[in-house]
């Protein structure tokens, strides 16, 4: 009686004969888990959930999300907390910290969904400590007039649009003609929900006119082609120039938010009258933005006032 763990091949010999060959048996290849890493994420996108994040937070969490793919394979009910780690720290060498921390951010709520559907019970991202980031660098002015000057012009326009308004990269590339009346700019923040109308400061109202005389496009900002400007296109482009310019390591769009702040600080404008424009819930981080304020300029300021009493 042949073993059940052994197979049976029969040859017929040259002379007649017949042989039996036995070999292990050939074992059937594992099934493929269903319940994969990957299959989770291709559910999460067609989630609800997913469909009723803004428009700019459905493209950031597909970023983070073709990073989380590295973890694809991996059955979903034995994914450890190392692989995250590793996944992590991976990511924060190619594409730093920030980038790191936020792709474990949304695969925590990720996880957190499939909890929610039992395609896991327990959530091995849950609590991972953030790795050590720092500020993003705000611009100086001369720095942003050393870019108006040597930038290609469309990028030029995001430069002054940036730097005049204090608002947010995706709200930037956002903006449609329609939101400017000759005065003020109406900007909806896609982070906070909050709608803004913003006066438009002088030298933006004459760039901003110039501008629309010879628009062929309903968006403010448009690429060299003529196509609405791409976020994640724009931060690279001008993160590459920067560099090849000789301009301080570490530039980046944001840093115009901050030196709008810093330069409506230096005007004289309370906290709340600069987050009447850049749009701060946190008066907080108000204060972390003009940081670079002239601290000269504050103190002549206070003693004025000081004087005055």
């Amino acid at each position: 009686m042949k073993s059940s763990k052994e197979r049976v091949v029969k040859k017929r010999l040259a002379d007649g004969t017949v042989r039996e060959y036995r070999y292990p048996a050939i074992k059937s290849a594992e099934p493929a888990p269903t319940q994969t890493v990957g299959a989770l994420l291709r559910a999460y996108q067609y989630s609800p959930e997913f469909r009723a994040l803004a428009k700019q937070s459905q493209r950031t969490y597909l970023i983070h999300i073709r990073h989380i793919e590295v973890l694809g394979n991996i059955d979903i009910t034995l994914l450890k907390r190392k692989s995250v780690l590793s996944m992590r720290d991976a990511l924060a060498v190619t594409s730093g910290p920030s980038t790191a921390n936020m792709t474990v951010k949304v695969l925590v709520s990720i996880l957190n969904w499939g909890i929610d559907r039992e395609w896991l019970v327990s959530n091995p991202a849950a609590r991972i400590k953030k790795l050590q980031t720092g500020h993003l660098l705000a611009w100086t002015a001369a720095e942003a007039d050393f870019a108006e000057a040597r930038f290609p012009e469309h990028l030029r326009r995001l430069i002054v649009l940036a730097r005049y308004t204090g608002q947010r990269r995706s709200d930037l590339v956002g903006l449609l003609w329609s939101a400017y009346n000759g005065a003020t700019i109406r900007v909806a923040q896609q982070k906070t929900k909050t709608v803004l109308m913003i006066p438009v400061h002088p030298k933006l109202k004459v760039e901003l006119d110039a501008w629309k005389r010879e628009a062929q496009s309903v968006h403010i900002l448009t690429s060299k082609s003529g196509l609405p400007l791409h976020a994640g296109t724009a931060t690279n482009t001008v993160m590459a120039l920067t560099r090849a310019l000789g301009m301080r390591e570490g530039l980046n769009i944001h840093g115009l938010r901050k030196l709008a702040a810093a330069e409506l600080a230096n005007a004289g404008c309370s906290m709340h009258e600069i987050a009447a424009i850049t749009g701060h819930k946190s008066l907080n981080m108000i204060s972390l933005y003009t940081a670079s304020a002239s601290q000269e300029n504050m103190a002549i300021s206070a003693v004025k006032k000081w004087g005055e009493t």
